[in-house]
């Protein structure tokens, strides 16, 4: 067993983790409205919600996650107990997630997991199977909601390629059809897979490659980001966007001196073509310094709880657990689940 590597699986998820619950507070809010609520000083830790806009936020507490943290756990678990991707075990376990705690679950999420559930419950004759795309509609499709919950499929292809180093490139075009598969079981749009899986693969890169400031050149994956878009589109998946996540992701190394400029010109909304190009603009900033990282993300304001989220899994992958403040790790007893999750999924990978 690899220390290393294990270290590098259970700080990306403890990254998702941390991420979330850091971000939660303050989620919808501007840079501004953040400063104004900390008295200029912008947030530094873990803090009780602040933000209104979002109700139910009220009844959470400093160091809770939301559905980031939850859907991730939830392909994690998949992953273990199938002992690999399993599409229909997937689409089961957002099912039984969804009835226990939606909090903070978009809209596409919840409309497509009820579509699905139908066709499970109908038994094929009503809803619409997980492995067909949900139809178009007219708003909504290119959220967080693949994206943020896409982590566990990296960190399962890493430790499978590690250990089988002559099938790497086979793992990684299996990994490239569990992305597709599971974006368009909820989202019609298949830029919100392409996020998901400039995602993964940056996280792919920080376990084997590392990263250190300065080096940002050795990351411009948008050709395999543009591999990926044309994947899609060879499968009959409309490509014909003005916006593309290659073309985001280009975008952004015109600002990464400029935290400033960077969440101006991109955003940090919930639309994963600002919400991720963001969050890889930001690790390639601080791609050793979680703290820095994390909290850049949340007082950037937005859908910071995703954006962190994303940061934590990127700077976690890269530089393993002790990269990771000791106050921040030992915050919440609950803080252990994504190190013993992480440790439970780096055996099942090895087949142990």
């Amino acid at each position: 067993m690899s220390d290393k590597l294990l270290s590098k699986v259970q700080g990306c998820l403890l990254g998702v983790m941390i991420g979330d619950a850091m971000g939660m507070p303050w989620e919808t809010m501007t840079p501004e409205q953040i400063l104004e609520a900390t008295g200029g000083k912008g947030v530094i830790g873990f803090h009780d919600p602040v933000q209104r806009k979002i109700p139910d936020t009220m009844c959470k507490k400093a160091g809770d996650a939301t559905d980031d943290w939850q859907l991730t756990a939830v392909v994690a678990e998949s992953l273990i107990r199938c002992k690999g991707f399993n599409l229909v075990d997937i689409a089961h376990a957002h099912i039984e997630a969804r009835e226990q705690d939606e909090f903070g679950w978009g809209g596409t999420t919840r409309r497509s997991i009820d579509e699905v559930k139908k066709y499970f419950d109908s038994r094929g004759k009503s809803g619409r199977a997980p492995w067909i795309s949900p139809p178009k509609r007219k708003k909504g499709g290119c959220g967080n909601g693949v994206a943020m919950k896409s982590a566990p499929l990296a960190l399962w292809n890493a430790v499978i390629s590690n250990n089988n180093v002559h099938d790497v490139g086979k793992n990684f075009e299996l990994l490239k059809n569990q992305i597709i598969e599971l974006g368009l079981m909820t989202h019609f749009d298949q830029r919100a897979s392409t996020a998901a899986f400039a995602v993964v693969r940056f996280i792919g890169c920080a376990i084997f490659g590392g990263a250190n400031k300065g080096e940002v050149s050795a990351w411009t994956t948008c050709p395999w980001i543009e591999d990926f878009e044309n994947d899609l589109k060879r499968m009959g998946y409309d490509a014909d966007y003005e916006l593309t996540v290659s073309g985001q992701i280009k975008y952004i190394f015109n600002f990464l001196d400029d935290p400033i400029a960077l969440r101006e010109k991109i955003g940090t909304g919930c639309f994963s073509l600002e919400s991720v190009p963001f969050a890889i603009a930001t690790f390639l900033r601080h791609p050793t310094d979680f703290r820095a990282g994390i909290l850049e993300a949340v007082n950037a304001g937005g859908d910071m709880d995703t954006t962190a989220s994303m940061v934590g899994a990127m700077i976690g992958a890269n530089c393993g657990l002790d990269a990771i403040p000791d106050e921040w790790k030992n915050f919440r007893p609950e803080f252990q689940e994504p190190l013993e999750l992480g440790e439970r999924l780096y055996k099942a990978a090895l087949g142990l």
